[in-house]
């Protein structure tokens, strides 16, 4: 039977449109199809650039926070007014650079890079992963 013309699927993951908050106070947007928080790193590539390059390569050394814009995974995260994050402690963390945050934790994950905080915030809901060496401090808020 001859392949000729047919074309192969390619399985590729999904995309995560991302904001990065670095620590210098820098931002960078792009989008994401790497990012794990056991990894020191992940790669970010412009939206213009979709699958045609690596990107660039971005260590949680140098970053705060990465907010997640959309995520094709749990169907645009912040524009989903019924979404329910998993419970878990609400917290505030306050930043080296004086910055707080409050949410609910997500996840922890004692031999990653960071966390997972769900923020609600002028009723915008949104996916942020805090990176650790950020962080000066977190608290249970009660």
């Amino acid at each position: 039977m001859a392949t000729s013309g047919i074309k192969e699927n390619i399985v590729q993951k999904e995309l995560d449109i991302i904001t990065i908050q670095h620590v210098d106070g820098r931002f960078s947007e792009g989008y994401t199809n790497d990012f794990s928080p056991t990894i020191p790193f992940f790669h970010l590539s412009q939206l213009a650039e979709k699958y045609q390059d690596e990107g660039k390569k971005i260590y949680f050394d140098t970053i705060k926070l990465i907010d997640f814009i959309q995520s094709v995974e749990d169907n645009s995260f912040e524009k989903c007014d019924t979404c329910t994050p998993p419970s878990g402690p609400t917290i505030e963390v306050t930043f080296k650079d004086g910055q707080v945050l409050q949410g609910m934790m997500i996840d922890s994950r004692p031999n990653g890079f960071g966390f997972f905080l769900f923020v609600n915030q002028n009723n915008r809901k949104r996916k942020v992963f805090l990176v650790d060496t950020a962080i000066q401090r977190i608290r249970d808020v009660k």
